[in-house]
């Protein structure tokens, strides 16, 4: 299945617009540097177990992103494979 990629200046244009959740995969020594302000974190190798914290945010556009891109593109599979549906994947990473 197709998981929209979208850029930084997507992600703005969309959050002008309505709401929109971020997840944030990085580990705690990458978010110490810096974080999109409200974005939700939970690192990549505990996202299959905590999934259940994201089903409130099921109703609006879920966007993953990590330091590059590689992660938050396995963890849009994972939520893909959890049932979610209105995800995308923020390119080039924060």
């Amino acid at each position: 299945e197709y998981i929209p990629q979208i850029t930084v200046a997507e992600l703005e244009e969309l959050q002008a617009k309505e709401p929109v959740a971020v997840l944030d995969v990085r580990e705690a020594g990458e978010v110490e540097v810096g974080a999109i302000p409200g974005s939700i974190r939970i690192p990549l190798g505990e996202l299959p177990g905590r999934l259940e914290e994201l089903r409130p945010y099921s109703d609006r556009l879920l966007v993953t992103h990590c330091k590059g891109g590689y992660r938050s593109s396995i963890a849009s599979s994972i939520l893909r494979r959890g049932g979610f549906e209105n995800i995308a994947n923020l390119t080039g990473g924060y």
